[in-house]
């Protein structure tokens, strides 16, 4: 019931054919982004680079230390 509504309502909003060209979209990109270990690597790759990088842009420039969370970074 709530996805129908949902769904009412963007057709009111931005028409049928484009909730008809979002839903192909969504269906054709389905496999891409539905993948739990392609989005956990994303997600822990970005976190170490964050913390290995990001203290010295954050500081650059200045003379603060910062002491980044994760042991070895």
């Amino acid at each position: 019931m709530k996805a129908f509504k949902t769904e009412q309502l963007a057709k009111n909003i931005f028409g049928d054919r484009f909730v008809a060209e979002f839903r192909d979209e969504a269906v054709r990109q389905r496999d891409f982004t539905n993948s739990f270990w392609r989005q956990l690597a994303v997600i822990l790759i970005s976190i170490m680079i964050i913390q290995w990088v990001g203290p010295y842009v954050v500081l650059w420039g200045t003379n603060l230390v910062a002491r980044p969370l994760l042991p070895g970074f």
